[in-house]
C-alpha cells in the first residue's frame, strides 16, 4: 500500500494483495495524491464500504474490481460522477442500484461474468457509453428497447445463443444490427455513433494514463487504432487552434508571414504523419488479412475434421446394419429350434400333469385325515380351556370376596382402634384430676364473675358508687386468675395429648388394640381420691368383704365412710340403694357382721339399734364456710336481694348491648361479663368501664 501511494504515477494499484476488504483511508488517500484510477482486481473484496467515504473519488477517471467477490453496489457510487471507465468482471452482482445513471461520463463498462437477474436499465442513460460486456451472464435473455438511448455505443457483447429478445440471428449479427432493430421497435431512426468532433471534450482514451489502458482488455489491434485517432484529433484541434491564432493576429502584417510560414511547416508535419499514419494502417491491414488467413485455414481443419466424423458415422451405420440382419437370422433360427422343442415339450407336460394330479389326491387324502384329526384336537383344547376358565372364574370369585372380607374387617378395625384412641382421649381428660380442678375453678370464677358484673350494673342503676372500686379491684383479680387458669388449662390438654401421642408412637407396633387396653387400665385404676378413702375404711368392714369375698365393693363403702356400727344397722334395701344389687351377697354381709360383732363380743359397747325403714345418712354434715374477714369489717353496699336473687343474678343477666340474649363473654383485662357471644365479636371497648378488650371467653356453665 506504501508503493501504490508513493508512486508517482496517477494510478493507485492494489490488485492481487488477497485483500478481503479495501483497507480504511485508500479513498480519501486517492483524493490527497491526485489519484486518477484505482486498480483493486484479483482480491477477494466483498463490499466498497470499508475504503471510506465514496465522495472522495469524485475524481477518478478509472476504477478496475473485476475478480472479487461483490454482491452488490453502494447507492453513493453516484458521487463518481468524472468515472470513464468501471471494470466489474468476474464478480457476484444480481443487479446495478438506480444511482447508476449519475454516472454520465462512464464510456467503458465490463460486466462479464456476473449473476445479473436482468439487464440493468440504469445503464441506458449513460449517453457516453461506447463499450458495454454483459457476456456469460446466463440469466439476461432480452435487451430493454431503452437500449437505443446508448447513441455513443459502439461495442455490445452479449451471449447471442441465451437471448429470446432480440433474436439470436440479430444478436450474432453485431452491435449496429442490434440498435438498428431496437430503434425500430422504438419508431426512431437510427443514427450510427460518430466521433466526437474538436470543439467537444476530449474522448476517454485522451485523459487515460497508460497504466489505465493496461488494466483495459483492449486488443493489440484496438489499441493501435485508438492511438491513430487520438493522434489525427490532436493535429485537428492544433490547427483549428492555429487558425483562430492566425485570425486573431491578422492586423499585423509582420506575423502573417511567420504564421503562413509555421502553417506550411505544420502543414508538411502534417502530411509526413499522415503517410506515417497510413503506413502503419497498411501494416494493421496486413495483419488482419494473416489473421484472417489463419482463421480460413483453422476453418480447413474444422470442415476436414467434420468430413472425417462424418465418414466415421457412415461406416458405424453401415456395422450397424449389418448387425441388424444377422439379428433377424439368429431370430428366424431361434423360432424354429423352439417349434421343434414345443413339440416334446407338450408330450412331456402331459406326463407331468398326470403325475401331479396323482400326487394331489394323495396329498388331499392326507389333508383330510389331518384335518380331521386337529378338528378333534382342537376340541380337547376347547374343551379343557373351557373348564379352566370355569375354574380361574371361580377362584377369582372366591379371592374376590375373600379380599373383599379382608378389608371390610380391616375397614372395621381401623374405625374401631380411632374410636378408642378418642374413647381414651375422653376418659383421660375426666379422669385427669388436675383438669377437672382447674375446670371447677375456671366455672367458679367465671360464676363470681358474672355476679359481680350483675352487683356493679345493679349499683349503677340504683346509682350507688359505694365500693366499686372495690368490686374492680375484686373483679380485675377474678380476670387476671381467669386468665391463668384458662393457660393452665389449655397447657394440661397439651400435656395429655403430648403423652397420648408418645403412647401410640411407643407401642404402635407392638399391640393390637392399644387404645382399647389402655381404656381398660384406665377404668381399672382407681382414682386417687378413691384409693384414699380406701385406705380410711374401717378394719373390719374390710376384712369382712375380704371373706365374702365382695371386694369389689370396697370404693363404694369408702365414699359412703360406712364403718362398721353402721354396717351392723343395714339392711338388704340399702344394700340396694348403695347399689349392691345381689340379694346373696347382701346376705352375706350381714352374716358375716353379725359373726364377726359376736366373736369380738362387742355388745357392751355397741347396742343394736331396731332397723329403720329409712337409715341415717351416712355423710358427715356440712360445715358452715367461715369468712375471710369479720362481720363487722364488710358492710355490703348493694340493696337486699330477695331470696332467690343468687339465681337471677347468675340466669337473668342480659346483654347490655342488644338486652335480648344471656351474657356468655368474659372481657379481659376488666373481667366484664356484660355481652353475648355475638355481641361480644363486635366491640372494641368493654360497654362498661371503656377499657380496650385484650381478649374475651366463653363462659363454661350456662
Amino acid at each position: 500500500m506504501c508503493i501504490a501511494k508513493e508512486a508517482p504515477d496517477p494510478s493507485f494499484d492494489l490488485s492481487d494483495c488477497n485483500l478481503s476488504q479495501i483497507p480504511p483511508g485508500v479513498f480519501s488517500m486517492c483524493r490527497v495524491f491526485r489519484k486518477e484510477s484505482l486498480l483493486l482486481q484479483y482480491n477477494h473484496i466483498n463490499n466498497l464500504n470499508s475504503g471510506g467515504s465514496l465522495k472522495d473519488l469524485s475524481q477518478l477517471l478509472v476504477l478496475n474490481l473485476k475478480h472479487n467477490k461483490l454482491s452488490s453496489l453502494p447507492s453513493e457510487i453516484s458521487y463518481l460522477s468524472k468515472l470513464k471507465v468501471l471494470d466489474l468482471e468476474n464478480n457476484q452482482l444480481k443487479k446495478l442500484p438506480a444511482a447508476f445513471e449519475n454516472l454520465v461520463n462512464l464510456c467503458h463498462l465490463n460486466l462479464k461474468s456476473n449473476k445479473l437477474l436482468c439487464f440493468p436499465v440504469s445503464i441506458c442513460s449513460l449517453q457516453n457509453l461506447e463499450y458495454l460486456n454483459l457476456s456469460d451472464n446466463p440469466k439476461i435473455k432480452s435487451l430493454p428497447k431503452e437500449v437505443c438511448n446508448l447513441i455513443a455505443l459502439k461495442d455490445l457483447h452479449i451471449d447471442a445463443e441465451c437471448f429470446i429478445y432480440p433474436n439470436q440471428d440479430i444478436c450474432m449479427s453485431g452491435t449496429e444490427n442490434i440498435m438498428k432493430f431496437l430503434c425500430e421497435e422504438m419508431g426512431q431512426d437510427y443514427a450510427p455513433p460518430v466521433a466526437k468532433s474538436s470543439s467537444s471534450t476530449t474522448t476517454p482514451e485522451e485523459e487515460l494514463s497508460e497504466t489505465d489502458r493496461k488494466s483495459m482488455d483492449f486488443s493489440p489491434l484496438s489499441a493501435s487504432y485508438l492511438h491513430y485517432q487520438r493522434t489525427k484529433e490532436r493535429r485537428q484541434q492544433e490547427l483549428l487552434e492555429m487558425e483562430q491564432a492566425l485570425k486573431d493576429n491578422f492586423p499585423a502584417q509582420s506575423s502573417i508571414d511567420a504564421n503562413s510560414v509555421r502553417r506550411k511547416k505544420l502543414l508538411d508535419d502534417i502530411a509526413q504523419e499522415q503517410d506515417r499514419m497510413e503506413n502503419e494502417i497498411i501494416l494493421l491491414q496486413s495483419k488482419k488479412d494473416k489473421e484472417k488467413k489463419s482463421l480460413l485455414g483453422v476453418l480447413a481443419n474444422i470442415e476436414n475434421h467434420s468430413a472425417k466424423l462424418i465418414d466415421q458415422l457412415m461406416a458405424l451405420n453401415d456395422r450397424a446394419k449389418q448387425l441388424e440382419k444377422m439379428a433377424a437370422v439368429l431370430e428366424r433360427d431361434r423360432i424354429e429350434n423352439e417349434e421343434i422343442f414345443s413339440i416334446k415339450q407338450e408330450k412331456l407336460e402331459q406326463l407331468q400333469k398326470r403325475e401331479i394330479l396323482e400326487a394331489m389326491t394323495e396329498m388331499l387324502k392326507c389333508e383330510e385325515k389331518y384335518g380331521k384329526y386337529e378338528a378333534e384336537k382342537s376340541n380337547m383344547v376347547e374343551k379343557l380351556q373351557n373348564d379352566e376358565n370355569e375354574s380361574n372364574w371361580k377362584l377369582y370369585n372366591i379371592f374376590q370376596e375373600r379380599e373383599q372380607d379382608q378389608q371390610i374387617l380391616i375397614n372395621r378395625l381401623l374405625e374401631e382402634e380411632q374410636y378408642q384412641k378418642e374413647a381414651f382421649k375422653v376418659l383421660q381428660l375426666q379422669k385427669d384430676i388436675q383438669h377437672q380442678e382447674i375446670a371447677h375453678q375456671i366455672n367458679l370464677i367465671e360464676k363470681e364473675l358474672s355476679n359481680l358484673t350483675v352487683a356493679e350494673i345493679k349499683k349503677k342503676d340504683l346509682k350507688i358508687n359505694s365500693e366499686l372500686n372495690t368490686l374492680a379491684d375484686h373483679r380485675i383479680a377474678l380476670a387476671s386468675l381467669l386468665s391463668d387458669l384458662m393457660a393452665a388449662k389449655e397447657q394440661r390438654e397439651q400435656e395429655l395429648k403430648e403423652r397420648l401421642q408418645q403412647m401410640e408412637l411407643q407401642c404402635a407396633h407392638e399391640m393390637e388394640d392399644f387404645w382399647l387396653i389402655q381404656y381398660q387400665k384406665l377404668l381399672d385404676r382407681k382414682p386417687k381420691g378413691v384409693a384414699a378413702a380406701e385406705l380410711g375404711v374401717d378394719k373390719d368392714v374390710k376384712s369382712i368383704l375380704l371373706d365374702v369375698p365382695a371386694v369389689e365393693y370396697l370404693p363404694l363403702f369408702a365414699s359412703k365412710k360406712i364403718s362398721f356400727t353402721n354396717l351392723l344397722n343395714f339392711t338388704t334395701k340399702d344394700f340396694k340403694k348403695m347399689g349392691i344389687l345381689d340379694d346373696d351377697i347382701c346376705e352375706a354381709i350381714l352374716n358375716k357382721a353379725q359373726e364377726r360383732f359376736k366373736n369380738i363380743q362387742i355388745q357392751e359397747k355397741y347396742s343394736l339399734p331396731e332397723f329403720s325403714e329409712v337409715p341415717e345418712p351416712s355423710a358427715p354434715p356440712e360445715e358452715p364456710s367461715t369468712p375471710t374477714e369479720p362481720e363487722e369489717s364488710v358492710i355490703p353496699s348493694a340493696p337486699p336481694l330477695s331470696p332467690d336473687s343468687d339465681t337471677k343474678l347468675w340466669c337473668q343477666a342480659e346483654c347490655v348491648i342488644c338486652l335480648d340474649v344471656q351474657t356468655s363473654a368474659v372481657f379481659l383485662p376488666c373481667g366484664h361479663v356484660c355481652c353475648c357471644h355475638n355481641c361480644s365479636n363486635k366491640v372494641e371497648l368493654c360497654p362498661m368501664c371503656r377499657t380496650t378488650i385484650s381478649s374475651r371467653f366463653i363462659l363454661t356453665v350456662s
